[in-house]
């Protein structure tokens, strides 16, 4: 089959020059002043980056025409020394604008090149090119604000990182017994720009009765929490991101038939099985389950450490403004007249509204204490590793250590053990039957 073609518009294409000027004249006027997205101000340390900005706003072309004072008022921020806004805006640090701007264009052309992996379009939309240069920000830490050259650099090598693309199209585990002998299946999917990493690791249990069934558009499954990531090298050795662990089983609850969720929701406690009662506590067994398949499959590939970011710096903030513009979009679309028309969209529309307005203390609670706490509960099962680091250490991440896992005897629950086996098979995917 020939590939489909694809075409992207001669200014959205990853240039120094197309970066450089969307940059500048879009995503900058976004991050300062933007009222939809969290702001922080950047202090550019050489003078030449701010000559070579002004000189840049000077030379565009009709820039009053087309942008007012836009260009006058983002300079003013960039040179101002006193705080326009307020003293607890966060402040990122340049100090070589050209690796900077470099960087920033390498990630963007890996983000095209995921872009076209993860959809069926043909065309690339300039949405993608502002999301790319504004929601990149949202994963960094107060390291990353202070060096964000090594920050970019390093997102670039998660982005190009092929660690799991053996998984890049659904693997079969077969049916597994405590699970009722349902199908579990494992994917490397795609992520978007927003989210916690540009990678997300999905297991999914399909059940048994529907898997082998070509001709059904969606079968009836359960989810696992996705396991969000990145892979890059420190020191010639590989290390494992894990910016999130989510559950997005809402997404897939119509097609879940009631047998199936009852029997894994009644599996899933087993991995509590002579575990102390306050390293149960907070802790959704199904983020242990997902976790223990991601260390099995990892520890294949020789990857043993891992990094846990403690809070971004614009993670809360960004919560409050996005459920701020939830609301005032909810309320512009649903009035009476429209309630009474669709009110099956309306009910939906509600609903998501009530699960997320409001919730950035439990989002920020969620992403910090929880998942740590995961984490280290993770050493519960994995007896031989460690955390070599806790955020406010050495930097802003936690660092874990899970030796390589030779046998089942390395872990620790009789479920994960049996996962273990099933997931370190040496058979090759798709030689079982059904």
């Amino acid at each position: 089959m020939n590939e489909r073609k694809k075409s992207i518009a001669d200014s959205l294409k990853p240039t120094s020059e197309n970066v450089v000027s969307h940059f500048l004249i879009h995503t900058m006027n976004e991050i300062l002043f933007g009222k939809d997205y969290p702001n922080f101000r950047f202090d550019f340390r050489d003078k030449e980056a701010i000559k070579y900005i002004s000189e840049f706003y000077q030379n565009y072309p009709n820039g009053e025409e087309y942008y007012g004072d836009r260009f006058a008022k983002i300079l003013n921020m960039l040179t101002s020394q006193e705080d326009a806004i307020n003293n607890t805006i966060p402040v990122m640090v340049v100090n070589d604008y050209k690796s900077f701007f470099e960087s920033l264009r390498q990630y963007y052309a890996e983000i095209i090149d995921l872009y076209w992996k993860r959809t069926t379009y043909t065309s690339f939309p300039v949405y993608e090119m502002e999301n790319c240069f504004t929601d990149i920000w949202l994963r960094a830490t107060p390291d990353d604000f202070n060096n964000p050259e090594k920050f970019l650099e390093k997102q670039v090598m998660l982005a190009k990182d092929k660690t799991l693309e053996k998984y890049d199209e659904e693997v079969s585990f077969g049916r597994i017994s405590e699970f009722g002998d349902n199908v579990l299946c494992v994917k490397n999917g795609y992520a978007r720009t927003w989210d916690e990493a540009l990678r997300e690791f999905q297991i999914t249990i399909y059940d048994k009765e529907h898997y082998g069934n070509e001709k059904l558009f969606y079968k009836p499954q359960y989810t696992l929490p996705v396991i969000r990531y990145g892979v890059y090298e420190n020191n010639g050795k590989k290390v494992c991101y894990i910016g999130s662990i989510q559950d997005n089983s809402h997404l897939h609850s119509g097609g879940l038939n009631d047998a199936l969720k009852k029997k894994v929701d009644r599996s899933k406690y087993k991995v509590n099985q002579d575990v102390d009662a306050e390293e149960i506590q907070g802790i959704e067994p199904k983020q242990v389950i997902a976790l223990s398949i991601f260390f099995n499959l990892l520890s294949r590939e020789g990857i043993t450490e891992y990094e846990i970011p403690s809070l971004p710096v614009l993670d809360y903030d960004y919560h409050i403004k996005r459920n701020e513009k939830l609301l005032r979009d909810f309320n512009k679309r649903w009035d009476a007249e429209m309630i009474e028309a669709f009110p099956g969209g309306y009910e939906r529309d509600k609903s998501y509204l009530e699960r997320n307005y409001g919730k950035e203390d439990l989002v920020s609670k969620i992403k910090t204490e929880r998942l740590m706490k995961t984490m280290v509960r993770m050493l519960q099962h994995f007896p031989k590793g460690l955390v070599t680091g806790y955020p406010g250490d050495a930097d802003s991440m936690m660092h874990l250590h899970i030796p390589k896992i030779k046998n089942k005897d390395d872990i620790n629950g009789e479920l994960l053990q049996k996962l273990y086996q099933v997931t370190s098979s040496k058979r090759e995917v798709g030689d079982v039957e059904f």
